[in-house]
């Protein structure tokens, strides 16, 4: 008998539930099955990928509506992503992904991104250096683009990656399957209802988590956006002006226009005569976008949270729950650094466990 059968049959093996199949739930639950096999581990989730709120993201890297993180958390999960997605794209072997490492980096695309402005608040955020070529713009840079209006405007570019959810999940899921994760879809209405069932809870519900927790500082911002057929389209543009509101960002297959933002809306109905606006606003970033083929639209509820991403372990009676949610317009952006987190937090439980010599 090897040390490594007599430590795991000393070491019961933990049983861990993630609730959420959303990007933050399925990269938590893939991490820690890497990094611990022996995890009894399964995912629940009220929907799964296609119907997910990250299936409709466009995937674009930036830390977007998540004002009250910490920045400096913001700029370490964001890291970790970036330098995921950046791996990804220059065809470099990512040891942790293994076997998926060919599929997954059909899920990234590397694009310059380009964000105007009426305020210059948001040039040179904390995260800047992350990024490659990363830098304020001119107004003759601004002019060039057909950007410089009668109002002051102010404008950075950088170089960052879309990473799909819609095309990562079902890979994801497919490897958690292979390796005895079992996927469940059932809506949890309270952390008790799991008490027999697990050791701990991950928390990656998302907005579920209004109801779950509960917790009131959970805020929806509602985004509608369309995919449409523009092949030509090659990089990502934002006017985050008040009066022409928009963004373009490619995909892989489609091209993702918005967006109707709502704070507060928990209506996911494609509202009459939003579309048009949003092809009519993109049209002034990029003329011809208004004419593109509709493949599809959607509404999508962004998990905003007062006080930002909630990352902590609590004990609720005889549970552990630790919750991972509240990432706001930036789930897919801090996704893989929080995973890795969860992963530490989870790390330091285990080696609290007392081994069953212990008893």
């Amino acid at each position: 008998t090897s040390t490594r059968d007599i430590f795991q049959q000393r070491i019961p093996k933990m049983r861990v539930v993630v609730v959420g199949a959303g990007i933050i739930g399925t990269t938590s639950a893939f991490r820690l099955k890497k990094m611990f096999p022996d995890l009894q581990l399964r995912m629940i989730a009220a929907e799964l990928s296609p119907d997910t709120t990250s299936d409709i993201a466009a995937g674009w890297w930036e830390p977007h509506l998540d004002p009250d993180t910490d920045p400096q958390l913001v700029r370490r999960w964001a890291g970790e992503t970036y330098a995921l997605c950046a791996a990804l794209a220059r065809g470099e072997w990512v040891e942790e992904l293994g076997e998926l490492n060919t599929d997954m980096a059909t899920t990234v695309r590397r694009m310059q991104g380009m964000e105007v402005d009426s305020s210059d608040k948001f040039l040179n955020p904390v995260w800047s250096d992350i990024t490659t070529d990363y830098r304020t713009l001119a107004d003759r840079d601004l002019d060039t683009l057909g950007l410089l209006g009668g109002e002051r405007t102010f404008g950075h570019s950088y170089l960052s990656f879309t990473w799909e959810p819609r095309k990562v999940l079902p890979l994801l899921y497919s490897w958690l399957r292979r390796n005895g994760v079992e996927i469940v879809k059932r809506k949890v209405n309270s952390f008790s209802d799991l008490e027999d069932e697990c050791d701990l809870v991950v928390n990656c519900s998302g907005l579920g988590a209004w109801c779950l927790v509960p917790d009131q500082n959970m805020v929806p911002i509602s985004g509608h956006v369309l995919r449409v057929e523009a092949p030509w389209v090659g990089s990502v543009m934002a006017d985050s002006r008040e009066d022409s509101w928009a963004y373009i960002i490619p995909n892989r297959d489609s091209v993702v226009l918005g967006s109707v933002d709502t704070e507060g809306n928990w209506n996911t109905q494609v509202q009459e005569g939003d579309r048009e606006a949003i092809r009519r606003r993109c049209d002034k970033l990029c003329p011809g976008v208004k004419d593109s083929a509709l493949i599809s639209e959607a509404v999508g509820l962004r998990p905003c949270r007062t006080g930002g991403v909630r990352l902590e372990m609590e004990q609720v009676g005889n549970m552990k729950i630790l919750h991972n949610y509240g990432h706001g317009g930036s789930g897919v952006t801090l996704s893989w650094g929080c995973a890795a987190q969860v992963v530490t937090m989870l790390s330091k439980i285990r080696d609290a466990q007392p081994s069953s010599e212990d008893h």
